[in-house]
């Protein structure tokens, strides 16, 4: 069994990686076979799984494309696209697309501080969540007045707690 330890690397968010002497770089592989069970515990859970049933694995054409678009997108966004996917998680309660967003798309004309997010998803209430790309932690729309709002410090931390959120609602 590969034990884990939480470390800083370059880029922009602190990350886990397989513990030892190793470095990310050297030690691809293991990151690599970490990275595809971050989320495996996920599909493992009933309810869990139930709320993301409807959900869609996506091709690795179209996470190169998000790759492109934003080379710096944190590793566990990735991750989750590859190995549970995009669309409604529960029963209409929050949709996470198969892709990162400008804002503009969304809501037209945008403050400039809006401008530097990257959408990945939204409450289908026009709340939109998405990536800050000055710091890579996530945040949230109010659509009401542009107001930005911190709402996690990972992808992996905020898709956790909105599955959460949702089971124990019901969806």
């Amino acid at each position: 069994m590969v034990e884990y330890s939480p470390c800083t690397v370059p880029g922009p968010t602190s990350r886990w990686y397989p513990s030892g002497r190793e470095s990310i770089s050297n030690d691809f592989r293991k990151l690599k076979e970490w990275c595809s069970k971050m989320y495996e515990n996920l599909r493992k859970n009933v309810m869990t799984s139930r709320a993301l049933s409807t959900l869609k694995p996506c091709d690795e054409d179209s996470l190169q494309q998000v790759r492109r678009f934003k080379p710096d997108v944190p590793q566990d966004y990735i991750e989750f696209l590859r190995e549970i996917g995009a669309g409604e998680i529960g029963k209409g309660q929050y949709t996470l697309y198969s892709g990162l967003v400008e804002p503009r798309e969304i809501y037209g004309e945008v403050p400039q501080e809006v401008a530097k997010i990257v959408l990945f998803g939204d409450d289908m209430q026009g709340f939109c969540a998405g990536f800050d790309t000055t710091n890579w932690k996530i945040v949230e729309i109010d659509p009401t007045n542009m107001r930005i709002s911190p709402v996690a410090d990972s992808f992996e931390s905020f898709i956790r707690q909105r599955i959460k959120s949702g089971t124990d609602h019901g969806f």
